[in-house]
């Protein structure tokens, strides 16, 4: 059954660009969206002065109920990546044929963040008794290289020090490539971005034996890379290169190279473990230069990566979740863990606490046409309202 509320909300937020660091006018508007359902809405502000110099802002709403209850955190990313080449559609019309509602953003993730945004208004006007406490956090700069909106109000203090579970609405489903049901995951890989330099000495290129080429230095690191073997909940890590440089100018021996990776890891993994690996490979390759090896440049200290999570299969939120999943879609949802890294990761690191990614059905995120699913959207707002009222 269509929702038409949360529809044409999902389709007034595809109408607004909110690019990472240009979010602004999004945030007004759900921030006004929200006061309108009489809801009391914080925003908070902050600037980051070490590498971007951005502005950013962050929604927080709180519903407080009697004592002795848990403390859920919703949260949700307005940003989106910036608009890529080949779009057939209008990425910004919020234009429907059948079940699909397109545009950039649509899948990841303007149409979690309005299930989220309706399913805590209208637990907001039943105005019935229940305990505990329901936060609704609507952030900035997911997409971006750091994920400074979540770090960001992570740091503020404005959250609670104790948090019982969390539920982020990205999008689940169209992350694991799965449209006929729902899917909730259970975790996320890790990531890092690091980086190695390598320090050669220069030499005329007409006689490059009087110099140590750190280019070639640095492919004796590349030839030795081995994807990781560990298998965990999460599966198994990735290593990937991203960049390589060099410049050896006119005619001259490059003294410098730098290559830089990002690494996915599991569970099981740990950024120390990493590091080891990538002495194990320098050392495998028989690099005969100096050389170090680090993670690139971070705004904060609670920035520098995205460790990795898992919730057990016995945990009771899974099973309520999965119980509300059920009873709304008729289906048994499928327990997948996260292939990718996001404010999840933060969240559920640094509050301790179990968190579960439960979004629609799409597809084409950080693509051309991308859109998501309309039943699947409404089903997705439905069983988040039948969770909190079961865990409420």
């Amino acid at each position: 059954m269509e929702d038409r509320e949360l529809i044409e909300l999902t389709q007034s937020m595809i109408r607004i660009a909110s690019p990472y660091y240009q979010e602004e006018a999004l945030l007004d508007f759900c921030e006004q969206w929200l006061r309108e359902r009489g809801l009391d809405v914080q925003r908070h502000r902050f600037t980051e002065d070490r590498i971007t110099h951005y502005a950013g802002s962050n929604l927080i709403c709180t519903l407080e109920g009697l004592p002795g209850g848990p403390t859920i955190l919703l949260n949700g990313h307005l940003d989106t990546v910036p608009l890529c080449e080949g779009w057939t559609k209008d990425p910004y019309a919020a234009a429907i044929e059948d079940d699909r509602l397109y545009g950039l953003g649509s899948a990841d993730m303007k149409a979690g963040c309005a299930a989220l945004m309706i399913a805590f208004s209208r637990l907001a006007r039943q105005r019935r008794a229940f305990r505990g406490k329901l936060i609704l956090t609507l952030v900035c700069d997911e997409e971006g290289p750091w994920g400074l909106g979540c770090d960001a109000l992570l740091n503020s203090g404005l959250l609670p020090e104790t948090v019982d579970f969390i539920l982020s609405t990205e999008p689940s489903a169209a992350f694991c490539r799965i449209d006929d049901v729902p899917v909730i995951c259970t975790g996320a890989k890790g990531n890092y971005v690091m980086t190695a330099e390598f320090f050669g000495k220069s030499a005329h290129a007409s006689q490059p034996e009087r110099g140590v080429n750190a280019a070639v230095e640095a492919g004796k690191f590349l030839a030795a890379i081995e994807q990781p073997t560990k298998e965990g909940l999460l599966g198994r890590g990735a290593f990937c290169v991203l960049k390589i440089e060099a410049d050896g100018g006119a005619c001259s021996v490059p003294d410098r190279a730098k290559v830089t990776w990002t690494r996915h890891l599991n569970e099981l993994e740990t950024l120390e473990e990493i590091t080891a690996e990538a002495e194990r490979f320098m050392e495998k390759g028989s690099v005969a230069c100096p050389y170090t090896i680090g993670l690139r440049p971070y705004p904060t200290e609670t920035s520098r990566g995205y460790p990795p999570y898992a919730v057990e299969p016995g945990n009771e939120w899974l099973q309520s979740l999965t119980a509300a999943v059920g009873e709304v879609s008729g289906r048994e949802p499928r327990l997948l863990p996260f292939d990718s890294i996001g404010d999840f990761n933060y969240l559920a690191v640094r509050l301790k606490a179990p968190c579960l990614i439960y979004g629609p059905a799409g597809g084409n995120c950080h693509g051309a046409d991308e859109f998501v699913s309309i039943a699947s959207l409404c089903q997705v707002e439905r069983s988040i309202e039948t969770f909190l009222q079961s865990a409420l």
